[in-house]
């Protein structure tokens, strides 16, 4: 990619979005388990949100994702007003 610093970023932030969902849907199922059995439970503490354990496994995914859907779409293009959200911006 030319931008590796925004590629970087949107990867992170779609790693932070992916926990934080992942956080939601354990909340909204009534999954998330107490502080001293969450080993147990499969789950684990990740930047602070409890998430299930999946180890390097979701940095790989959200990585590989964000990487795919920049290489795709930072290229893109728009005319009139929606110019601003052009480029890297779309993604």
């Amino acid at each position: 990619t030319r931008d590796k610093g925004y590629a970087a970023l949107i990867g992170l932030l779609t790693f932070v979005v992916f926990i934080n969902a992942m956080n939601v849907t354990l909340q909204l199922q009534g999954e998330l388990a107490p502080a001293d059995q969450m080993k147990a439970a499969g789950q684990s503490m990740v930047l602070g949100v409890q998430v299930l354990e999946m180890g390097v496994f979701a940095g790989i995914l959200t990585g590989a994702l964000s990487g795919y859907l920049y290489n795709k779409y930072s290229g893109v293009q728009f005319n009139g007003a929606m110019a601003i959200y052009s480029g890297h911006c779309f993604v």
